[in-house]
């Protein structure tokens, strides 16, 4: 399944980062036995805004007022998002950018 845009993930602790993003995806599938492609927009909510209904967290979420606290993932299918996780990606805390990650490739090297 793919999305239009890049993905946004919300997430109810962002300063954690994506440790504990990566850690969140590989639990939610199995544990909810969810593991095929049609499963992927299940798992999505359940590492982002189901946490934060389940902590009691007011103002989350991409909304005006709310916090802008966020990890921005480049790409635009799910499989990508949580199953392996994008080459870039960004937190974001109270609206400023605290953590950039980019993964750098090199070929040829002797």
């Amino acid at each position: 399944m793919y999305v239009s845009q890049p993905t946004i993930f919300v997430t109810p602790l962002p300063l954690m980062e994506l440790a504990i993003l990566s850690k969140q995806r590989m639990l939610a599938i199995p544990v909810a036995h969810l593991g095929g492609a049609a499963d992927l927009p299940t798992v999505l909510p359940m590492i982002t805004t189901n946490p934060a209904k389940a902590l009691g967290l007011e103002g989350y979420g991409i909304a005006v007022g709310n916090n802008a606290d966020m990890v921005l993932l480049d790409t635009t299918s799910y499989g990508d998002a949580i199953i392996d996780l994008p080459i870039k990606s960004v937190v974001v805390k109270s609206g400023r950018i605290t953590v950039e990650t980019e993964k750098t490739v090199k070929f040829g090297l002797q």
